[in-house]
């Protein structure tokens, strides 16, 4: 015979870890800033040399 369940209840407790993930995540963030400068500096760069190739034109 099957059985329902009409209600169900879960208690849980979240608490912060040993700090490890926490050094983790922000030495990914500092790479990803680090990324996304070098991303920006390079397109800069490219949009600098597109407009000069136009201006001797």
């Amino acid at each position: 015979m099957p059985i329902e369940i009409k209600e169900l209840h879960i208690k849980a407790t979240v608490e912060s870890g040993s700090g490890r993930s926490e050094s983790r995540n922000s030495g990914r963030d500092r790479d990803l800033k680090k990324m996304k400068a070098e991303i920006i500096k390079e397109c800069v760069e490219e949009v600098f040399t597109i407009l000069k190739e136009k201006e001797e034109r």
